[in-house]
């Protein structure tokens, strides 16, 4: 059987829109002509008269300007701990048909690590509590250049249907605290190609001429869903949030007395016990019980656990060290006789409370 010429050019078409994920678009200033022929009879002339072209029309194409900026964290919120070096990935993509140039803008504002959040630096950083900025063509550092928001500049062209990242690299300083946060609002705005000057819009010059067009829809937030930029004013916008998420360790210690240790009393000050009696004095001689309780209050994101902690605890003058009851802690006694204990544990989770006890005597 023949194939079916037509059939197979209107299944190839299919196939190459269906993997290139859209049509290429036309571009601007292409003139769109459409011409008629025209063929009739004259009275009782059997003879067709043929007139080509007959009639026709044409149109520019107008230029179409549209941009989409997607942040590409997830819900819009990263979770991030004291010290971690963050990036956040924006894409930036000319969904219009023609040659843009695009002014990348960052506004941030929070309060990790001082009030007002983290600081924008113009150059590559390390430095804990500061962030900068890069262009990358494949969304990773490795591929990216740094890109100084404060000029004005466009980050450079992109064709119709191409795209590129912004990475916002911040670096999170040790001393952030559980629930501190710091929103970014990445703006892409259209400009000329080749060129800094922001496109303006131009409905003027009909159909022979190339009217710019903004088609850019709204943007919404993809951290909470609202409007952060209103639709055709040739920008695009979206916005993420670091937050932190670290361990909240309160450390409280308490005394009480357990005995007296007067005449007569049989109490073991080293293996401990309940009180013999109520109210008891701190007298030379008596035996005493320190309570150490540590718990971990984070709730940002569920909680963060804390690991490895380590508390150390020096005896007091005019005492003499007794005993310990370790619990979930590893304990180890320092110096003969005992001057401090190191009480260590691998973890504690959020909301959990764990505690020890050391016993000394009066001196």
């Amino acid at each position: 059987m023949i194939p079916n010429p037509f059939r197979t050019l209107a299944l190839s078409t299919a196939l190459a829109v269906f993997a290139g994920g859209a049509m290429a678009q036309t571009a601007p200033n292409t003139v769109v002509t459409n011409t008629i022929d025209l063929t009739y009879n004259s009275g009782a002339n059997t003879d067709a008269v043929t007139q080509n072209d007959a009639a026709s029309v044409t149109f520019n194409v107008d230029r179409k300007v549209d941009v989409v900026v997607a942040a590409l964290t997830g819900s819009g919120v990263f979770n991030a701990v004291p010290g971690q070096e963050v990036t956040l990935s924006y894409r930036v993509q000319n969904e219009g048909n023609d040659t843009q140039g695009f002014v990348i803008g960052v506004v941030d504002g929070g309060n990790i690590g001082v009030a007002g959040g983290l600081t924008y630096s113009e150059t590559a950083t390390t430095t804990e509590g500061e962030y900068y900025v890069m262009i990358s063509t494949d969304g990773t550092v490795a591929g990216g250049t740094v890109y100084n928001v404060t000029d004005g500049l466009s980050a450079g062209d992109l064709n119709a249907g191409e795209e590129y990242y912004v990475l916002i690299i911040a670096n999170v300083p040790i001393g952030a605290t559980d629930g501190q946060l710091d929103d970014f609002i990445v703006t892409a705005t259209a400009t000329t190609a080749v060129g800094n000057t922001p496109v303006v819009e131009d409905r003027s010059q009909g159909l022979t001429g190339v009217n710019t067009v903004f088609v850019d829809a709204a943007s919404d937030s993809t951290r909470t869903s609202s409007e952060i930029d209103p639709a055709t004013n040739g920008k695009a916008a979206d916005e993420t949030r670091i937050l932190i998420t670290a361990p909240v360790i309160v450390a409280e210690k308490t005394v009480v007395v357990l005995d007296e240790n007067l005449p007569g009393s049989t109490f073991d000050c080293a293996a401990g016990g309940t009180a013999t009696g109520s109210p008891l004095a701190a007298i030379p001689g008596a035996c005493l019980e320190y309570t150490i309780e540590i718990r971990n209050d984070s709730t940002e994101n569920g909680g963060t656990a804390a690991g490895t902690l380590e508390i150390t605890d020096v005896i007091p003058a005019n005492t003499t060290y007794a005993g310990h009851t370790p619990n979930d802690f590893t304990i180890t006694e320092n110096g003969t006789p005992v001057t401090s204990i190191i009480a260590e544990l691998a973890t504690l989770a959020a909301g959990e409370t764990k505690s020890f006890t050391i016993r000394v005597t009066i001196d």
